[in-house]
């Protein structure tokens, strides 16, 4: 999962209320909370607030935001979509989402032609009302290489004496991350997690606890909890005893690269390994080869022709046949139709000749090539439009009619609006 996803279940449940959203977001996500007024005359404040508390979440007077009475855990973190609220676009964006954030949020927007008196609050009932839930558990997608930053964070204000990262399936007593009193503790952390994994912010400003785990790969697959000790205490035992403050469902894919190329011509296949990673032997193969060939092999800085598929030799090489800089691409020249299929690029990093012909690990990438005779662009148009077009021509014309409805009850709405309005 990308960081900014969330679930947004609208649906108008009250009619005390001129709209009223449910909506589910995650730790450390930006979430917008939808706001409108129906009205064309210029709205000059926006105000938003949770029910039953003295200081607001945010507020607008125009166009300049107003911080005297905010809440202080909002500040820096609520801002609205639109400053000058265009459109009457009065919805409001908040950063970096805790469990903390979870209730009822009101918005309430003042027109320029209102009766109302200027005060430290607007009055009248909301424009929109948004039930906020933030869930501690979220799933993640990751590709393998890439860095990713599992988010955490500790309640506003809270003095955190450590935090710790661990992974359900691993030795208890293990851990992924370990910091008490500003300083990591590595003692009985992960062999696995050495020098990969750091705090996004070591001096846990805000409370952000977020933890960026480098050059994930599938070994990296699993459930990760960050924990926190808020109190005072030290603890004498390796690991925190305390409950998860977020839990992340880790998920590690290997990212396919597509690429078309026509007859006679040449295609580079993109692979590169870690920075820093010692190579042993690279392989390209390519899975529906008879006899498990494999297209390119190199050991030790060799090239290995015992076992390659006769159609590739002599048009295969490597861009840079040294590895320098992790580039393990392959250039496979003067490509035929019966190139095209899927090519998987695989390293070893173990130490010593391994006696198989082929590297029994995960691939580091996967290419689908397609090889095109000359004249076929209309072949590949073809296939481009069906890959994209995701929704039948019949949906697509129900969504049209929804949208005209909606809009035939969004203009009474907004009838009724300007009557409540300036009364």
């Amino acid at each position: 999962m990308s960081r900014n996803a969330l679930s947004i279940y609208g649906q108008a449940t009250s009619p005390s209320y001129m709209s009223h959203t449910n909506m589910t977001s995650y730790v450390g996500h930006t979430t917008s909370l939808p706001c409108w007024a129906l009205s064309h005359t210029p709205v000059t404040a926006v105000e938003w607030r949770r029910p039953q508390t003295s200081n607001y979440v945010f507020l607008s007077r125009d166009g300049h935001d107003d911080s005297g009475k905010q809440d202080p855990s909002y500040r820096n973190r609520a801002s609205l979509v639109d400053s000058k609220v265009k459109n009457g676009d009065a919805s409001l964006v908040l950063k970096d989402i805790s469990p903390e954030d979870s209730g009822l949020y009101e918005c309430r927007v003042k027109g320029s032609k209102s009766r109302r008196k200027r005060r430290g609050v607007l009055g009248g009932l909301p424009v929109s009302t948004v039930n906020l839930q933030v869930h501690l558990e979220q799933e993640m997608t990751g590709n393998r290489g890439d860095d990713l930053v599992l988010p955490c964070r500790a309640p506003r204000d809270a003095a955190v004496d450590a935090v710790e990262w661990l992974r359900t399936d691993m030795e208890s007593g293990t851990y992924i991350f370990l910091m008490r009193d500003s300083i990591p503790d590595p003692t009985r952390q992960h062999p696995s997690y050495r020098g990969r994994v750091e705090l996004m912010d070591p001096d846990l400003k805000d409370g952000n606890l977020s933890l960026v785990l480098k050059n994930v790969s599938s070994k990296d697959v699993g459930t990760y909890v960050c924990h926190t000790k808020t109190s005072g205490e030290r603890e004498k035992r390796a690991t925190i005893e305390s409950k998860p403050i977020s839990i992340i469902h880790l998920k590690v894919e290997t990212p396919v690269v597509h690429i078309t190329v026509y007859t006679g011509n040449s295609a580079t296949f993109p692979c590169r390994a870690p920075v820093g990673t010692d190579i042993v032997a690279l392989e390209w193969t390519r899975p529906d080869l008879e006899d498990n060939g494999y297209v390119c092999l190199v050991r030790d800085g060799i090239l290995d022709p015992t076992r390659q598929h006769p159609s590739y030799r002599g048009r295969v090489e490597l861009v840079d046949p040294h590895l320098k800089n992790g580039d393990l691409s392959l250039v496979l020249q003067n490509a035929t139709r019966s190139d095209t299929g899927r090519y998987e690029c695989r390293l070893s990093r173990q130490q010593g000749r391994q006696k198989r012909a082929t590297i029994q690990t995960e691939p580091v990438h996967i290419i689908q090539l397609l090889v095109l005779e000359s004249g076929d662009e209309e072949k590949e148009d073809e296939e481009k439009n069906q890959t994209l077009s995701t929704i039948p021509p019949e949906p697509r014309a129900r969504q049209r009619h929804g949208l005209i409805g909606v809009g035939i009850a969004g203009a009474a709405v907004a009838v009724l609006y300007l009557v409540m309005f300036f009364i």
